[in-house]
């Protein structure tokens, strides 16, 4: 195996690693070298299981009438929009009723980053880095903003359901107390949480996320359907 020098090391600017993060382009492809100023480090992000329901418990915790100083921040520039689907978060509610496990949400907790604004103020707020469908989804699963096929539930725990062509659909808030129990107590999340004093190390940690591997085409996401439908003893409903 070659040895790199210090001197090949630090040679190139342009490939240079801030933050021990790969300082790659956003567009397809690769430009320059993958190499690095240094030995890559370890990022400062601590992974635990949490109740789905303590983002949007997050969500709503702001201090007074600034922004800046607590909730959750989940709109940031270098992420897409609002782009889901109705019936794509309605299957990340099933996922989460069934209990498969679901990518982490990865956030920053920017207060304890010293993270400051393009202003110069202090944010003390979470932002999510990675996961904002998810994000958004939850947020509008627990505050009654989404309803899903009501024949996921059991009969006692739905109070109330909405008519739909689809059939009777029921939103968290049409649950029973029991039903709603047992989905903050049931649905949990894997949090992945980090501490980055900058929008750029966030915006890194998010490249680095979504440019590995190859997103799936419609023609394999439509053969995997097919095959879930033709087996028998498939999960359907909860």
């Amino acid at each position: 195996m070659n040895k790199i020098s210090e001197g090949q090391r630090t040679s190139r600017q342009d490939v240079a690693v801030p933050g021990g993060l790969l300082d790659e382009e956003a567009s397809g492809g690769r430009t320059g070298s993958l190499q690095s100023s240094g030995p890559l480090e370890r990022t400062p992000v601590t992974a635990t299981n949490r109740l789905a329901s303590w983002l949007p418990h997050l969500a709503q915790r702001v201090a007074g009438d600034d922004p800046l100083k607590g909730g959750l921040d989940v709109d940031q520039p270098y992420q897409r929009g609002d782009v889901w689907t109705e019936d794509q978060r309605r299957l990340f509610i099933k996922s989460l009723l069934l209990g498969i496990p679901v990518p982490a949400i990865i956030i920053n907790d920017r207060f304890s980053a010293k993270y400051q604004d393009p202003l110069g103020r202090v944010d003390w707020r979470h932002a999510v880095i990675d996961g904002k469908q998810r994000t958004i989804t939850l947020i509008r699963w627990f505050g009654g903003d989404l309803a899903v096929p009501a024949s996921w539930f059991r009969n006692e725990h739905v109070a109330g359901t909405v008519d739909t062509a689809d059939g009777p659909y029921v939103t968290f808030s049409g649950l029973t107390d029991v039903g709603r129990r047992c989905c903050d107590h049931n649905f949990l999340i894997p949090i992945a949480e980090g501490q980055f004093s900058t929008m750029g190390d966030e915006a890194h940690i998010f490249t680095l996320v979504n440019r590995a591997g190859t997103p799936m085409s419609d023609g394999d996401l439509r053969r995997a359907v097919e095959v879930a439908a033709g087996q028998e003893g498939a999960p359907t409903g909860v």
